[in-house]
């Protein structure tokens, strides 16, 4: 949580520090202070924030250090405006850069901790988890971690095409379709029919292409010769990149046609 102070104002940081939920406090300037709130309990201190701002008036204290009676919204667009006015483009990019991954960083950790339980599971029973390695019972609980992580890594991919073109101005249906082809189920179920050849090149739905490590339309996939003159794209190699890429290029595309 980010709050502008009135210029002076005295606030009791150890006593914040101290507070239920409060993972820790940052003061990047003088009237700037950043409060870490933890998992779930921010949920509630937006929920308050937001009935503050539907409230009738606030007092909002400027560069000029005058009040000013505003509403709450008002003097949070002003401050918003303050900032923006701050930044290059460099911070204006980082800044909308974090906004595409920060409303996942939920679901990443709910997958750090399934993929930990799975490993912890398989390691218990010698690395192997079949029926005749381990119980029936912790098989079936496995596959089932595993199925929910698999639907996971795909709508990662799906999800980060999506904020890339929303956090920038475009469609989020159209970033989430493109950025699909970078999801694991499309590349090994659907891309292998798609490009077929050897070695030494492949065709892609008319397009021959010489050198298939370094063309654009296929870099990022890893190849894989599943005959002796036939070279499949069976599976993406750099997921999150590629959904970046093809997302990005679906945006542009987009303002070309508007």
């Amino acid at each position: 949580m980010r709050l502008n102070l009135k210029p002076g104002a005295n606030v009791d940081v150890e006593k914040l520090k101290a507070t239920d939920n409060v993972l820790g406090i940052l003061t990047p300037s003088a009237t700037e202070l950043q409060i870490v709130l933890g998992p779930g309990f921010v949920a509630n201190v937006t929920q308050a924030f937001g009935k503050l701002v539907n409230t009738d008036k606030t007092t909002y204290y400027g560069n000029d250090s005058s009040d000013q009676f505003v509403t709450a919204a008002e003097a949070a667009q002003t401050i918003k405006g303050e900032m923006k006015a701050k930044q290059n483009w460099i911070q204006t990019f980082f800044t909308k850069f974090s906004k595409i991954f920060s409303p996942m960083i939920i679901g990443f950790i709910g997958a750090g901790i399934l993929s930990g339980i799975a490993w912890i599971m398989q390691s218990a029973y010698g690395g192997t988890m079949d029926t005749s390695h381990a119980p029936a019972a912790a098989v079936s609980w496995f596959n089932a971690l595993n199925l929910i992580l698999n639907i996971w890594k795909n709508a990662f991919i799906v999800i980060v095409g999506w904020r890339t073109c929303e956090v920038w101005g475009g469609s989020g249906v159209l970033g989430a379709m493109t950025a699909a082809i970078y999801s694991p189920v499309f590349a090994s179920s659907v891309l292998p029919m798609l490009v077929v050849g050897d070695g030494n090149s492949v065709n892609y739905l008319g397009i021959n292409i010489t050198n298939p490590l370094t063309n654009w339309l296929t870099v990022g996939f890893r190849p894989e010769l599943v005959g002796p003159d036939k070279l499949e794209f069976v599976y993406p190699s750099g997921n999150i990149l590629g959904a970046l890429l093809t997302a990005t290029a679906a945006l542009w595309m987009e303002r070309r046609c508007s």
